[in-house]
């Protein structure tokens, strides 16, 4: 039986990839919309948070001598199984002789293994959250992509009126839809109200949390490969066109499961470590002449409230 190799833990690398891992990119916005929730546990049950947990208002008067009144509501349930998942990269000896001095070649081989980490994170968490399913779905007043007409204002205050109960602070959006937002008329004037330099096209994230009213507009501008394998590449969002979600997102450095909030993914700590979305480690393989650098990780995506409580979505498209 073939020896295994020797795994040596990177905390080094891990370092360089926590910004990354905890507060997302440019292309990975999973990270925010479902952060962390570290778990000692493979698998369990957890309580999910209900409308009658949230508005709870009893006879809370006290007679002398009496035991104060208590909560008495009941969770529902949900069970989390968390999937492990791990990338490989190769970091070929002769590549570090000949490139070696001009960039770190460990680094660039955890950032490919760990960006096919979080792209697989980040399809399942957009196809959970932009949800038919998971979420009732509310026709816009008119469409996103019409920009004479749409008034996406509208749309999202309906969404406030309806999530009373856990306020709203953020929306997501894909790329598409963020730039359309920039060209639309009814978009472009209320901002200028605000900012009389802005321009048609030019809008920034800030100029649109502004004109929503929600603390971060997140823009889900991430792709991927939705050819068969060995086929052409074909580039596919992975974030829908057809929707926007109005949510309650968790602050990612809260470890209460019952802050409300639209969802959390349970992360393993004993495969990825205390805290941290994934490991890094890394060995040795002669037969491949170079250094493996590895990712690991085990995790599950969860919705964390009752349908439609911390998530109002928005079909933008007909």
């Amino acid at each position: 039986m073939p020896q295994q190799p020797t795994t040596t833990p990177r905390p080094d690398l891990q370092r360089a990839m926590q910004q990354v891992l905890t507060q997302g990119t440019d292309e990975f916005i999973a990270p925010i919309v479902s952060p962390a929730l570290p778990v000692n546990r493979k698998g369990d049950v957890f309580g999910v948070l209900g409308a009658e947990a949230l508005l709870s208002m009893g006879d809370d008067r006290k007679a002398p001598r009496s035991k104060s009144a208590r909560g008495d509501y009941e969770l529902t349930t949900d069970q989390y199984a968390c999937v492990s998942r791990s990338w490989e990269e190769v970091v070929d000896d002769e590549e570090v002789s000949e490139f070696g001095t001009a960039f770190n070649m460990e680094r660039i081989a955890t950032d490919r293994a760990t960006g096919v980490i979080l792209r697989g994170h980040e399809y399942r968490v957009a196809h959970q959250i932009f949800n038919e399913t998971n979420f009732t779905p509310h026709a816009a007043v008119a469409d996103w992509d019409t920009l004479a007409s749409a008034d996406p204002l509208v749309d999202v205050s309906a969404g406030k009126v309806a999530m009373r109960i856990i306020k709203p602070n953020a929306l997501i959006i894909s790329y598409d839809t963020f730039l359309n937002l920039g060209l639309t008329d009814a978009v472009i004037e209320r901002i200028k109200h605000v900012d009389s330099n802005v321009k048609r096209g030019e809008i920034s994230t800030g100029h649109l949390a502004s004109y929503f009213g929600v603390e971060r507009v997140l823009v889900g501008s991430g792709v991927y490969n939705s050819a068969p394998k060995g086929e052409t590449a074909i580039s596919a969002n992975i974030w829908s066109n057809d929707y926007a979600m109005l949510c309650r997102i968790a602050p990612g450095v809260s470890r209460d499961m019952m802050v409300p909030c639209i969802a959390r993914t349970m992360v393993w700590t004993e495969r990825a470590g205390s805290g941290q979305l994934c490991g890094v480690s890394s060995y040795r393989e002669e037969a491949s002449e170079g250094t493996i650098i590895k990712v690991v990780t085990a995790l599950d995506e969860k919705l964390m409230c009752d349908k439609d409580l911390a998530g109002y979505l928005i079909k933008i498209a007909a």
